[in-house]
């Protein structure tokens, strides 16, 4: 059996469109931000203030970028304070800065950060627990000799954890570099920073290679 990009979607109880939908939702939470940001700026005389809109902006704006970039954060991505982590809006709220925003801008943000990291939290639990040790059982499965990468040789790296979300047609392009003998494949296994658990696949060490699309 070979490898194709149809091997990377697993369906399961924890549907990656249940997923989606809710990261989808949040993010249309940050559009909403944006816009009430933009129809407060003239309360934003004071430099305090200012300065809250603006941090809020980039810290949203990270949370957008990582969603489209198939890595949502999640809460462990935030420094933690006792027992819970607390990204950026979390800690304005403990400090009391957030009080200084109207109760629908720091009502939405509150709303908006929650959901973005609960949805981040789920997918990568879900990636850890069950779509990572699938695929790998996958690969090795399909894989002849050992998974180390070879000297000289170039591989694309990517995190196992962007690959559910990314698009069929950019996983097409990967498989296709690997069928056609351009360039590896590097799929970083490891979820903790610091470390390296690397399967390197590659066109003369799978069992079975083919072009064709399903």
């Amino acid at each position: 059996m070979p490898i194709t990009p149809k091997m990377w979607t697993l369906p399961e109880t924890i549907t990656l469109t249940v997923i989606i939908s809710t990261i989808t939702s949040a993010v249309f939470g940050f559009v909403t931000f944006v816009v009430s940001v933009r129809l407060a700026k003239d309360q934003g005389d004071r430099v305090d203030l200012r300065e809250i809109y603006r941090s809020l902006y980039e810290h949203f704006g990270l949370l957008r970028d990582a969603i489209e970039a198939h890595d949502p954060k999640t809460w462990s991505d935030f420094p933690r304070s006792g027992d819970r982590s607390t990204p950026p809006f979390r800690r304005m709220l403990e400090s009391g800065k957030a009080n200084l925003l109207p109760e629908l801008i720091r009502r939405e943000c509150e709303n908006t950060e929650t959901e973005v990291l609960r949805a981040g939290s789920i997918y990568r639990n879900w990636v850890k627990e069950t779509y990572a040790p699938t695929l790998r059982a996958v690969l090795n499965a399909h894989l002849e000799g050992n998974d180390k990468s070879s000297s000289g040789r170039s591989y694309h790296q990517i995190s196992v954890g962007k690959l559910p979300l990314m698009p069929r047609e950019k996983i097409a392009a990967l498989t296709d570099a690997v069928d056609q003998n351009r360039h590896g494949l590097g799929v970083e296994f490891s979820f903790e920073r610091g470390r390296t658990d690397m399967v390197h696949v590659y066109a003369d060490r799978l069992k079975a290679v083919t072009s064709q699309k399903h």
